[in-house]
C-alpha cells in the first residue's frame, strides 16, 4: 500500500512538472511578443528565483479611482457626453432669432476740390461718413426645432446612462481586483506558514524513520503534505482564477453600443 501512495504522488509530481513546463514555454513565447522577437529568436532569461516586493497594497477607493482614470474607453465615452451636452445646448439656442450688426465708414478727401459752403450742398469730393445696420431672421420651423432638440436631449439621455454604466462596471472590476489580490496575499502567507510546518513535519519523519520509531507509511504522509505544500505556493493559481471570473463575466457581458462611441461594460 506504501508503494501505491509513493507511485500516486509521483504520478502527481510528474503532472504538476508537465504543467509548469507547459507555462514555462507560453511565458517565454508570450514575452517574445511583447518584446517584438520573432519565435525562432533565442532569448536568455534568468533563471534566479525572484525577490518578494513589499510593495504596500493600495486603499480600494485608490484602486478604483485609477481604475477609472486610466481606462481609455470611459474617456472618450466621457468626452462623447460633452459634444452632445454642447450640442443640446447648441439647437436650443438656434430657437433664438440671429441678430446681424453691420458697420461701415467712409471718407474722402480731395486737395483740388474746396468743400461747398452751403452746408446743404453734398460735397462728395470732401466727406466723412458712417452707419450702423442691424438686422434679425428669425425663422419659423419652429416645430423642426423642437423635435431636433428633444432628439438631441434622448441621445444625450442615452450617452449619459451609458457613461454612469460604464463607470459602475469599471469600479466593480476594480473592487473584484482588488479583493482577489488581497485574497492572494493571505494566500501566500498561510502557503508560506504552511510550507515551514510541513517541511519541519517531513526532517521529523524522516529522523524518526531512521531510527525505527515510525513506518514507511508515516513517512509517505509527511511527504506528501509538504509536496502539496510546495504545490500550493508555487502553483499559479491566481492567472486560473482570474481566467475563470473573467469566464464567468463573459456570460454576464452587457454590450451597450452608440453609433458615435461604441464601448462594452462588463456587469
Amino acid at each position: 500500500v506504501d508503494l501505491y501512495k509513493f507511485d500516486a504522488f509521483a504520478a502527481e509530481a510528474e503532472g504538476r512538472y508537465a504543467e509548469a513546463k507547459k507555462f514555462s514555454a507560453l511565458a517565454l513565447s508570450t514575452l517574445k511578443l511583447a518584446m517584438g522577437l520573432a519565435e525562432a529568436d533565442s532569448l536568455d532569461v534568468d533563471d534566479d528565483d525572484l525577490e518578494a516586493t513589499k510593495a504596500t497594497l493600495l486603499s480600494e477607493e485608490t484602486v478604483r479611482e485609477m481604475a477609472i482614470a486610466r481606462r481609455h474607453d470611459l474617456r472618450a465615452l466621457k468626452s462623447a457626453v460633452e459634444a452632445k451636452r454642447a450640442h443640446v445646448s447648441l439647437q436650443k439656442r438656434q430657437l433664438a432669432p440671429d441678430l446681424y450688426i453691420a458697420f461701415n465708414f467712409n471718407g474722402q478727401h480731395s486737395n483740388v476740390a474746396d468743400a461747398p459752403a452751403n452746408v446743404w450742398v453734398n460735397g462728395i469730393a470732401n466727406s466723412v461718413g458712417f452707419g450702423v445696420f442691424a438686422g434679425l431672421k428669425w425663422t419659423l420651423d419652429i416645430p423642426q426645432k423642437l423635435a431636433r432638440i428633444r432628439q438631441a436631449e434622448a441621445e444625450l439621455g442615452s450617452l449619459t446612462t451609458q457613461f454612469e454604466l460604464a463607470t459602475r462596471a469599471i469600479a466593480f472590476e476594480a473592487k473584484q481586483a482588488f479583493h482577489e489580490l488581497a485574497e492572494q496575499r493571505t494566500k501566500l502567507a498561510v502557503n508560506q506558514k504552511a510550507k515551514k510546518s510541513m517541511r519541519q513535519w517531513l526532517v521529523s519523519s524522516m529522523l524518526n524513520f531512521e531510527t525505527g520509531l515510525i513506518e514507511t507509511k508515516d513517512l509517505i504522509e509527511a511527504l506528501g503534505a509538504y509536496f502539496k505544500a510546495m504545490a500550493a505556493l508555487h502553483h499559479p493559481t491566481a492567472p486560473r482564477d482570474r481566467s475563470s471570473s473573467a469566464r464567468q463575466r463573459n456570460h454576464k457581458n452587457t454590450a451597450i453600443r452608440n453609433e458615435n462611441c461604441p464601448i462594452t461594460c462588463s456587469m
